[in-house]
């Protein structure tokens, strides 16, 4: 799972994530991802 890169930068290190937001934390990555969350 790939979740961002760091990159450099001219005042240091920069992190920019990669894919989409999701909402409710955990639950919310698994149902994105088809699993059932009771």
């Amino acid at each position: 799972m790939l979740l961002g890169a760091f990159r450099r930068a001219d005042d240091g290190w920069q992190f920019a994530p990669s894919g989409r937001a999701v909402t409710n934390g955990l639950a919310g990555l698994a149902t994105a991802f088809g699993v059932a969350v009771e």
